[in-house]
């Protein structure tokens, strides 16, 4: 089970979520046995990364210049826009704003 959201240093690797799912369990049942993670985390990784966007955004306002060469700044922004689009109900992807 994924309990905690990969740092953004590198892209998914897809490969490795197949590893998640348990072999030969039929779909209904894999997806009853889901469970949502609380708000307070989801909102507290919407938090970090709006703070990673902005701060690959706005390197001039950190002491650390390289920290886009430590993020993988569109993995940053995917997360940002996939988390922004869960907070917000009924607001279509393509309408999410990464202002920072």
């Amino acid at each position: 089970m994924l309990t905690e959201i990969p740092w953004p240093s590198s892209g998914s690797n897809q490969t490795s979520l197949f590893g998640l799912m348990p072999p030969e369990t039929p779909f209904s049942e894999f997806f009853a046995s889901l469970k949502l993670r609380r708000i307070e985390e989801i909102i507290g990784a919407l938090d970090l990364y709006y703070c990673l966007h902005a701060a690959v955004e706005h390197p001039e306002l950190w002491d650390q210049g390289d920290t886009g060469q430590r993020l993988k700044i569109p993995v940053v922004i995917e997360r940002r826009q996939a988390l922004e689009w869960v907070c917000k109900k009924n607001t279509p992807w393509s309408e999410i704003s990464l202002d920072t």
